[in-house]
């Protein structure tokens, strides 16, 4: 469907001169998939056209492109899954945390990031926590100048947040379209907000949602969605 979408906003002309569409979905995999179905509908140069991403990369884009706009020391080393399981599992024997509630370290730390805050910020809320592995977890990354993959996130909305670089990608990007809308966060329907207001189309099935644990809330992202299109 979004792929048809796409291919039909660029043959028909609805896709302004010099503007591309943003199309996002969550995994590599899935990234793959989306655009070789888009290739299949528009052809070899539908990269002219249409942008797909996965949000990770595009938080990441976002930081490593716009990243001067916040006022704190950005960090250096982009996330290494190899080296992020090698933090955890260290912090975690060091504690000591059993193997059983290690997912739920995991998901303390995600909800410290989920939003737009400052490092300072996200320390803050894992003090209050009161959970000392997950706190040592940030403090080592910290060390080590690392991100996770909730900091992409969490530092893309940052970056979102900047008026002039909203204007820039919502300038950039005519249309964006947005796969599995039911597993969306809240951090990641916030970095798409302010690109494509207006001009988005979510795909999803509430029935469908797979990411309850890594923070997915449909029910409000479905709500926000309604909230743009009352009629709809």
């Amino acid at each position: 469907l979004l792929a048809r979408r796409a291919a039909l906003c660029v043959n028909e002309g609805f896709l302004p001169a010099g503007r591309r569409i943003l199309a996002l979905t969550f995994t590599n995999r899935a990234r793959s998939n989306l655009a070789s179905r888009v290739g299949h509908h528009l052809g070899s140069g539908h990269r002219r056209h249409v942008t797909v991403m996965n949000f990770h990369g595009l938080g990441l884009l976002l930081y490593k492109r716009h990243g001067y706009v916040l006022d704190e020391m950005l960090h250096e080393v982009t996330p290494d899954e190899r080296e992020l399981r090698r933090i955890m599992n260290s912090v975690c024997d060091e504690y000591p945390v059993p193997r059983n509630r290690r997912q739920a370290i995991a998901q303390v730390i995600r909800e410290a990031k989920a939003g737009p805050f400052s490092d300072t910020e996200v320390r803050c809320r894992l003090e209050e926590s009161g959970v000392a592995a997950a706190l040592a977890y940030e403090d080592r990354l910290r060390s080590e100048s690392r991100m996770d993959y909730d900091d992409v996130l969490r530092m893309g909305l940052r970056v979102i947040q900047c008026e002039g670089v909203a204007r820039l990608y919502a300038e950039r990007f005519a249309y964006v379209l947005v796969d599995e809308a039911q597993d969306l966060t809240r951090v990641q329907y916030d970095i798409v907000e302010p690109i494509g207001y207006g001009c988005s189309v979510f795909a999803g099935d509430l029935a469908q949602g797979i990411y309850a644990f890594a923070g997915a809330d449909p029910e409000w992202v479905f709500e926000r969605i309604r909230d743009r299109e009352p009629a709809t």
